[in-house]
């Protein structure tokens, strides 16, 4: 899997960059109202967080494993920042 784009992301008008570059755009289909407009926003605001997110994951995933179990079986906090971070990474 390719490596995303570096960040920071900036939300802007509906669209998002990443190093000056526009990367992508939140699209409204079927825009009926406002709440539309709201949750479309609130969707952007969520993606250009990702990388920030991301980042958090691949530290809080360095910490030991609270209950010394197998990392694939255990659901302590660092166990699931690494399962979600290799998902992510597509590992």
């Amino acid at each position: 899997m390719s490596k995303h784009t570096r960040e920071p992301w900036k939300l802007k008008n509906g669209k998002i960059f990443a190093a000056g570059k526009w990367i992508a755009e939140i699209l409204m289909v079927g825009f009926r109202n406002v709440g539309d407009k709201l949750e479309a926003e609130a969707n952007g605001r969520l993606i250009v967080a990702a990388p920030e997110m991301l980042n958090l994951l691949r530290v809080m995933g360095r910490c030991a494993c609270a209950f010394d179990k197998p990392h694939d079986v255990c659901v302590c906090l660092p166990c699931e920042c690494r399962a979600l971070t290799a998902k992510i990474e597509g590992v």
